[in-house]
């Protein structure tokens, strides 16, 4: 498990870098991670924040995906509520003035298979946000799963390290 896991971290780190070259807004060339002018961090700081990121997110896909309500209470910050009941597992925060309940994991006909980027919208060198679409197979048919299911993970730099700040699914 540890072998597929550094290779879909190596994976997605070359694709991160892939995406953060090109604006896809704009189709216009992002400056270098190295230029101070439009972006404080140096260029290993940047490679730091980018596998820092993509590791949570993959440990967040792994823990949401196998219903691990531990693993999901621990990487999540403490504004976050974690609910197990039965065969589903909730969390909970605040987001714009609502409590959000969000279901992670729970009665569906599908295993997970895969996931993959789908875009990144790096804010400033403290806020990004990654789309995902997670693949799932029909347990009966062995076909992939409809419709596909995406995932917005926002992430947030806070006293140097990163955190999740914000969860949304969609269908």
């Amino acid at each position: 498990m540890t072998h597929i896991k550094n290779i879909a971290i190596i994976v997605l780190v070359m694709t991160i870098i892939g995406l953060l070259m090109i604006n896809h807004t704009t189709n216009q060339r992002l400056k270098q991670p190295n230029d101070t002018e439009n972006n404080p961090m140096n260029q290993e700081e940047y490679m730091d924040d980018i596998i820092e990121i993509f590791n949570l997110s993959s440990d967040f896909i792994l823990a949401h995906t196998q219903g691990d309500a531990r693993a999901l209470k621990e990487m999540l910050p403490s504004n976050f509520t974690v609910e197990k009941n039965e065969d589903k597992v909730n969390i909970l925060y605040e987001y714009a003035n609502e409590t959000i309940k969000q279901t992670v994991y729970g009665n569906r006909e599908a295993d997970f298979k895969s996931f993959k980027i789908n875009g990144i919208n790096w804010k400033d060198d403290q806020n990004v946000m990654i789309h995902f679409q997670e693949i799932y197979i029909d347990t009966k048919t062995e076909a992939i799963f409809s419709p596909p299911t995406f995932l917005n993970l926002e992430f947030k730099k806070v006293g140097g390290e990163w955190r999740i700040g914000a969860i949304e699914f969609d269908i």
